[in-house]
């Protein structure tokens, strides 16, 4: 199954829209990201993006990083995960 995301580009801090976006669009796409100006808040897809509301074209790219970056973290998350399960189960094994 293809996997597809939605960015939906916020020219301002329009937080209160979020969930109404959220519950047309879910569902229909496998990921939906908010790119919210100067966004501060702990919603983990809305990402905050910087620059002048005329000039949003950065946004785009803004995003693009943010996700690289979260995606390589949680690579490093499932490899380490997957470091401390080998060495309880060579633990195990040795102790028998």
């Amino acid at each position: 199954m293809s996997k597809i995301a939605l960015f939906v580009v916020y020219n301002h801090r329009y937080d209160r829209n979020i969930p109404i976006i959220e519950n047309l669009y879910k569902g229909k796409f496998s990921y939906i990201f908010h790119l919210v100006p100067f966004y501060d808040g702990k919603q983990e897809n809305v990402l905050p993006v910087y620059g002048r509301s005329v000039n949003f074209q950065s946004y785009l790219a803004q995003a693009y990083q943010q996700i690289n970056c979260r995606e390589r973290e949680r690579e490093r998350e499932r490899e380490r995960e997957r470091e401390r399960e080998s060495a309880i189960h060579a633990l195990f094994y040795n102790c028998r």
